[in-house]
């Protein structure tokens, strides 16, 4: 059951915490106003690297890193921080690009 899985004390919390996950899901997909921050997370085949197109989003990029899993691939993760719609517009763009595979993007609103 959630609430064990969760390690809740009680139904009233975890219901509590599903509402705020479900409010803040539908804010986030309907596009309303406001602010984010977001994780991107991806795997890099080969020496691939994806378009630096940074300099366009400078303002919402915290910061990236990158963790060799093995010869072949990479993780690479970026930290977003901006508007909702900026930030899933530059999620979706950088999902777009060839060269990477395994794409995780998860927005939370302020």
């Amino acid at each position: 059951m959630f609430t064990d899985a969760h390690a809740y004390e009680n139904r009233s919390e975890a219901v509590r915490d599903l509402v705020r996950i479900g409010l803040e899901k539908a804010r986030i997909e309907a596009g309303e106003a406001g602010n984010c921050v977001a994780t991107l997370s991806y795997v890099l085949d080969g020496n691939n690297r994806l378009t630096d197109d940074r300099h366009e989003c400078q303002d919402l990029l915290v910061l990236t890193t990158r963790v060799p899993l093995d010869h072949e691939r990479s993780l690479e993760v970026a930290v977003l921080r901006g508007s909702i719609a900026a930030v899933r517009d530059h999620a979706k763009a950088v999902i777009a690009e060839r060269g990477g595979s395994l794409w995780k993007r998860k927005l939370c609103a302020n």
